[in-house]
């Protein structure tokens, strides 16, 4: 690998995203510093979203960050969200991992624009079926 992946976030589920942004608030210290809707992926619904950072002195901080999921009703134990989050400093650098990735046969989500907050990105999955995401250009201050 020609460039270093850096630590951005992990994305997990909660069955109720009040509850586990106050979690996350009372327990760890962190913040919400996005929040947006998405459609789920059966396109019958949506995902809600809220991105939490550890704070300090009342601002983001760079580090790992929290991305949580609202899972639809009905979901299983996994998600096709549920994942590990790493930044590339370019879009070269995405494309050369999701290449990689589908010679390897491990190639989970092909490189894509998705704009926004969510860059450039593709995913690979791990031994175990764990989903590693590499990014570029999300709009999130820790991300390169």
């Amino acid at each position: 690998m020609s460039a270093t992946p850096a630590w951005t976030h992990i994305a997990i589920r909660c069955a109720d995203l009040a509850r586990s942004i106050a979690f996350y608030r009372d327990w760890c210290g962190m913040a919400v510093v996005h929040r947006r809707s998405d459609p789920s992926p059966d396109k019958k619904g949506s995902v809600e979203v809220a991105w939490m950072a550890p704070q300090r002195a009342g601002k983001p901080v760079a580090g790992v960050w929290i991305v949580l999921l609202q899972a639809p009703r009905g979901a299983g134990a996994t998600s096709l969200f549920d994942h590990l989050g790493m930044a590339l400093d370019s879009r070269a650098a995405v494309d050369a991992l999701a290449a990689r990735g589908k010679r390897e046969g491990i190639l989970h989500w092909p490189a894509e624009d998705m704009g926004g907050v969510v860059g450039y990105l593709c995913a690979v999955k791990d031994p175990d079926g764990n989903v590693v995401e590499f990014s570029h250009g999300q709009t999130i201050p820790h991300a390169p």
